[in-house]
């Protein structure tokens, strides 16, 4: 039997999904997960301080951003010692602990696989930011990404795209398909005890700017101006929570929307079960796992065509439509095309078989050509400039 490659995954702190991916980068490799904290900085999902097999955590008392960079560089580099990886992953570079395990890779000769989720329209680009990305991406090996436009944003970097291998933004499909199947009787009652209206769109996000609430709120009032059985439920919490409660009164459609509050994950397949449709409006999104959480669930998608997800998971799918995400006539428009029943029943019956394609199997597949090829292109990195580069990054890094 081969062997399997060994690989140190790095994470910020653990949320629900990591742990599914947790679970699927075993099948087919032997991977430690290295979490930052347990204590999330970010996030509102509750996180779990239950020891797992192969997960790690350097920090379980306070959130790393609290943790001095020597706390963290002596703790990391004696994890990583103690693992004796094949191959690490990194998460991103804009965390002093990825960082570090970048510079503890090279002293120790390991091949690097960077995850990365990036799009080139994220935001504007700054041309010295982009120079330094492309000589510190000539310290890994190979790339394991969400997709489409994140592996052209890696070869417009100039990585070679035999080394980039899509996949990386997995849930936990089954779970999902599982827990959103409710029978008539359970919905009737659930809808009652959660105060949730018979036919709804849904959404779920952080209120914050990005996510363009604001805008889908004025395009549902000129919505129920045309049709006043749908009702919008818009689940997650955020400093704009005033504003968007306000903004929903003084359009006269405060009766129609519904703010639920941050839905944990236990419950989150439920409000997937008992809406209809599922709406992301964001101005800019690397992937946006709510859209796979959606169509593992059945559920007829609008996606913002700014959405990292957009082109792999929706365009061309037959599971619903993507809009352009500053034009309220283009969203109208697909509102009034998702909500015929034929289109809902057409897309929902579609949605299952696009998921299989994002499914566990597929994920560690390709994690694990990604390690394959990390190791089979590695050299020592020598680079004086991508060096120089990654040593003043964690000098000045908080």
């Amino acid at each position: 039997m081969t062997k399997k490659i060994k690989i140190a995954f790095l994470n910020d702190t653990m949320g629900p999904y990591h742990y599914a991916r947790l679970e699927a980068s075993n099948i087919s490799s032997d991977c430690t997960f290295i979490e930052f904290s347990n204590e999330d900085h970010t996030n509102y999902w509750d996180t779990s301080k239950e020891k797992v097999p192969n997960k790690i955590t350097l920090f379980d008392d306070k959130p790393i951003t609290q943790k001095s960079k020597k706390e963290i560089k002596k703790r990391l580099f004696s994890v990583l010692n103690n693992i004796t990886p094949d191959v690490v992953l990194i998460s991103g570079w804009d965390a002093i602990a990825s960082l570090l395990g970048v510079s503890w890779s090279i002293a120790n000769n390991i091949p690097i696989i960077i995850l990365s989720e990036s799009q080139s329209h994220d935001f504007k680009r700054l041309k010295i930011k982009e120079f330094a990305k492309r000589y510190l991406l000539k310290l890994f090996d190979s790339a394991f990404v969400g997709g489409i436009n994140q592996m052209q944003y890696l070869e417009d970097l100039g990585f070679n795209k035999e080394k980039i291998f899509p996949g990386c933004d997995l849930v936990d499909n089954e779970y999902f398909i599982k827990n959103s199947k409710l029978s008539k009787e359970s919905k009737s009652l659930l809808r009652k005890n959660l105060n949730l209206p018979e036919k709804f769109l849904f959404t779920s996000c952080r209120f914050i700017e990005k996510k363009n609430l604001k805008f889908l709120l004025e395009v549902f009032k000129q919505f129920n101006d045309i049709d006043s059985s749908w009702n919008l439920v818009i689940a997650g919490d955020g400093p704009l929570k005033d504003e968007l409660t306000e903004m929903a009164s003084n359009l006269n459609i405060d009766d129609k929307v519904f703010y639920p509050g941050y839905i944990q994950y236990n419950q989150i397949p439920i409000f997937y079960g008992l809406s209809s449709c599922f709406v992301l409006p964001s101005t800019t999104e690397q992937w946006g796992l709510v859209v796979n959480e959606s169509l593992s669930c059945s559920k007829p998608v609008l996606v913002s065509k700014m959405c990292g997800s957009a082109p792999n998971l929706v365009e061309g799918r037959d599971v619903g439509f993507t809009f352009d995400p500053y034009n309220k006539d283009d969203l109208l428009d697909k509102l009034k095309r998702i909500t015929v029943k034929e289109n809902l029943i057409k897309f929902s019956e579609n949605a299952p078989k696009v998921m299989e394609e994002f499914d566990k199997y597929h994920y560690s597949s390709n994690l694990n050509k990604a390690a394959e090829a990390a190791i089979k292109f590695h050299n020592k990195k020598t680079n004086f400039l991508s060096i120089t580069i990654l040593n003043l990054l964690i000098a000045y890094s908080k």
